[in-house]
């Protein structure tokens, strides 16, 4: 049971961690605070860490499934399934976490200034007349 833990649970978490951490990092860098890009969310919050996930566990942890000797094909496969989909829930949440946290709240005096400060994501309207 160790030698399991050793060569795969361990590895596995260092990887998740790391793209965790890596992903949302750069994402945060690159589109919120420099905002070199400004790609579709949904690409970039959901399928590209999709994709990536897919590629890590093909790269990393394929070969530790596969030394575990569980059995046939199909099995391996749901392993990596599974390891898949532990590697990009979590990812995918912290893009919506960061999305949502990094959106500055501007304040404005009527509603007709929105439109001069498109660079905010919240605003607070001071005074609002019918």
């Amino acid at each position: 049971m160790i030698e399991k833990l050793r060569k795969l649970y361990i590895p596995f978490l260092i990887l998740s961690v790391g793209y965790l951490v890596g992903y949302t990092l750069l994402n945060w860098l690159i589109i919120y605070q420099l905002r070199l890009i400004e790609p579709k969310e949904e690409l970039v919050n959901i399928w590209v860490p999709m994709g990536l996930s897919g590629l890590l566990v093909l790269l990393f942890m394929r070969s530790r499934i596969k030394a575990l000797k569980i059995g046939d094909k199909a099995k391996e496969f749901w392993g990596g399934f599974i390891f898949w989909l532990l590697l990009t829930a979590p990812v995918i949440f912290g893009q919506f976490y960061v999305e949502t946290k990094s959106g500055k709240l501007t304040e404005v005096n009527m509603p007709s200034e929105i439109e001069k400060l498109k660079d905010s994501k919240y605003y607070s309207i001071n005074a609002y007349t019918i």
